[in-house]
């Protein structure tokens, strides 16, 4: 199997005007008074379908292998009245037919409920970022894979006297010398055993350290639980924060955490 990734743009999460239902976009036939998690789930998961059905079998045999691994990054924005215009629908990679490939069948969208601003009482344009993954079939057909967002941070400090990787830190630019973001992807087992870690970053040594502290249990919540369900795909954003002064580094760890085991719960 091939892993066929699609990687130009740092991953994203989705962002919105306010934490009511209403603020969000709901898909055709969606709950409008679904919480805001799960109407995002729903779009996901819709949109990864929606891509399946719509990419011919020849055009994935001409380019593809079964078995073959593909996860990109895209974006659309769902207009006030609810639509999505080709001109706003973005497909990072390197192959350009392949882009436009996608963009054609997302601008084939059903109409949806537009996201409604408590301010106004007005729709708005609301922006879907994610990266979406699929695996070829045997019939040439693009199966998706699906993966729950987990809802809570992941937070991991890093010790000053880790000189190593705070020089590593600042070697990346001055918009990492306070918080680090990386994108973590595992999946659970039939025996809840966690396995494909991998992870996403601006630089492979923040992406090494994620894994590293996550397949240790060292990674820290401010809230939780999450019950992790079996033979489920998952995302977590871990935040890591690289401290040069002892002082602030023991002040960050007299905050109240959750260890990793309490809230990444498996059952």
């Amino acid at each position: 199997m091939r892993l066929v990734l699609f990687l130009l743009l740092f991953p994203c999460i989705i962002f919105s005007q306010t934490n009511l239902s209403k603020g969000y976009p709901t898909f055709h036939n969606g709950d409008l008074n679904d919480s805001p998690p799960n109407k995002m789930e729903f779009i996901r998961f819709q949109t990864q379908d929606f891509i399946g059905k719509q990419i011919d079998a020849e055009f994935i045999k001409n380019h593809f292998r079964i078995n073959d691994s593909i996860e990109f990054d895209l974006s659309y924005v769902i207009n006030l009245k609810g639509e999505v215009n080709e001109k706003d629908i973005k497909v990072n990679t390197q192959f350009e037919l392949f882009n436009l490939k996608i963009k054609s069948a997302l601008k084939k969208l059903p109409l949806f409920t537009p996201a409604i601003a408590i301010y106004n009482n007005k729709g708005y344009d609301f922006k879907v970022e994610f990266r979406p993954e699929f695996r070829v079939d045997s019939s040439y057909q693009f199966i998706p894979v699906y993966r729950k967002l987990i809802e809570y941070e992941a937070h991991y400090p890093i010790k000053p006297k880790n000189k190593e990787f705070l020089k590593a830190v600042e070697a990346a630019g001055d918009e990492y010398k306070e918080l680090i973001i990386v994108f973590l992807y595992f999946s659970t087992n039939e025996n809840m055993d966690c396995f494909n870690i991998r992870a996403y970053a601006e630089n492979d040594l923040f992406s090494e350290k994620a894994i590293e502290e996550f397949r240790q249990g060292n990674l820290l919540f401010r809230e939780g639980s999450v019950k992790l369900e079996k033979n489920t795909n998952y995302q977590l954003e871990v935040n890591i924060y690289p401290f040069r002064d002892n002082k602030y580094y023991k002040r960050f760890l007299e905050k109240r955490f959750l260890t990793q085991k309490a809230t990444l719960e498996r059952f």
